[in-house]
């Protein structure tokens, strides 16, 4: 119990020094909490060594010697130029080999199984595919396995010649702790590249577990803006997909040169393990 004027005035005095300490720390943590990030990219180990390393162990797993058959479920969206939709279909695929190239055999469009001329139609695809791909010669079907790897649109290789990395924060992906690292195209490189990633990875286990990217500048037939999101696993040392997401701006094939935008997803299961080549 305070017994005297004095007693009040030094009690008040202490609480109130208290609740300025408590002030400037809570001030303190916001401005941490703001910072640290930026602190984390300064000070954070280097992404390189890292990211070699993942790279590295993907090669390892070379899907030209170790290959799977699996299920390719792809829902599309297309918009016209007023953002209206003018199409959209679910497709499902049985991703198959024939003459070593993949080969998709589609088994269901909107969630049905193909019949009458639908089964008739794909059944002819398939049988073509077969005669045209076993009439190859190995020089031919490795000219096809080479411009199948060429034009696809983002090289792990690059990362490390092409692109200037920083690791931005530890995080969690799918209940694994991982690192995000922010990768920008090198001005200074012939060729340079024209996206800015951002890539998720385990470094305890060197595995990329995403990978997204945005388009600065048109590439191939998508325009500027362009996203893609790449999900991983790994199955045998070998780096494959479980879901991508598209979201893409198309130049129209019309005289107009009009723009339209197509939204993709595609979920990769049932990976079974087809060939493996010593």
């Amino acid at each position: 119990m305070l017994r005297s004027t004095a007693e009040i005035i030094s009690y008040h005095e202490r609480m109130t020094h208290v609740r300025r300490k408590m002030t400037c720390l809570v001030a303190l943590a916001a401005l941490f909490a703001l910072t640290a990030p930026f602190l984390f990219s300064q000070t954070g180990p280097d992404p390189m060594p890292l990211l070699r390393a993942a790279i590295e162990k993907g090669r390892s797993g070379d899907t030209d010697k170790i290959r799977f058959t699996y299920l390719l479920l792809e829902h599309s969206q297309n918009f016209n130029q007023k953002g209206k939709m003018i199409s959209e279909v679910t497709r499902r695929y049985e991703v198959i080999y024939i003459a070593d190239l993949e080969y998709q055999r589609l088994l269901e469009v909107n969630g049905k199984p193909l019949a009458g001329q639908a089964l008739a139609d794909e059944q002819k695809r398939y049988d073509d595919a077969v005669r045209e791909r076993t009439a190859l010669d190995s020089v031919a079907r490795a000219k096809l396995m080479h411009y199948k790897h060429k034009n696809v649109s983002f090289s792990f290789g690059q990362i490390l010649t092409k692109y200037r990395s920083r690791v931005v924060e530890e995080t969690q992906l799918n209940g694994r702790v991982c690192l995000l690292i922010v990768a920008t195209p090198l001005e200074t490189v012939a060729d340079a590249p024209k996206q800015h990633l951002r890539i998720w990875l385990d470094t305890q286990k060197s595995e990329f577990l995403r990978v997204d990217y945005d388009l600065l500048a048109d590439q191939d037939d998508l325009l500027r803006g362009s996203s893609v999101s790449m999900n991983f696993t790994h199955i045998d040392g070998v780096l494959l997909s479980t879901f991508d997401h598209l979201d893409a701006t198309l130049p129209a094939k019309d005289k107009k040169k009009s723009v339209y935008r197509v939204v993709t997803d595609q979920s990769f299961s049932n990976y079974r393990k087809f060939v493996s080549t010593v």
